[in-house]
């Protein structure tokens, strides 16, 4: 889709590996080489959508960013090591784990890579099916 783009990298890229090749680095050339590496990683700017840094139309509907998120994380795992010190739970629970809905949860969770894998093609073949979708 961008065959133009990657070409222009390339050249740019290898001019840049030539022109480091063959300076001295007393500082002449670091200006160039500083300026010409922000303006190829930052062309289209996606590769930094993990850390919240996203272009102006951003078209993914599920994202959620790296940075901000990770905080949240770190907290799960705080908590979990400050009521789980041990391997010993800090407040008793009952056992659900018979319940009903509970089994149907935690066979979900268990089967979780499997629906997820199979849940795409078997929605497709339904639309095509009903003939919303055509291939």
């Amino acid at each position: 889709r961008f065959k133009w783009l990657n070409f222009a990298l390339w050249v740019v890229l290898s001019a840049i590996g030539k022109a480091i090749e063959g300076m001295h680095f007393d500082g002449r050339w670091t200006p160039i080489v500083i300026g010409s590496t922000m303006t190829i990683l930052f062309i289209d700017g996606r590769w930094l959508a993990p850390f919240g840094i996203t272009p102006t139309y951003y078209p993914a509907v599920d994202y959620f960013p790296l940075i901000p998120w990770f905080g949240v994380v770190l907290l799960g795992v705080w908590f979990g090591n400050w009521f789980y010190a041990g391997n010993q739970r800090l407040i008793p629970l009952p056992d659900w784990g018979d319940m009903l809905p509970i089994r149907g949860l935690r066979f979900l969770g268990r089967h979780s890579l499997v629906i997820y894998l199979v849940h795409q093609p078997l929605i497709l073949l339904v639309l095509m099916l009903l003939g919303i979708v055509s291939l």
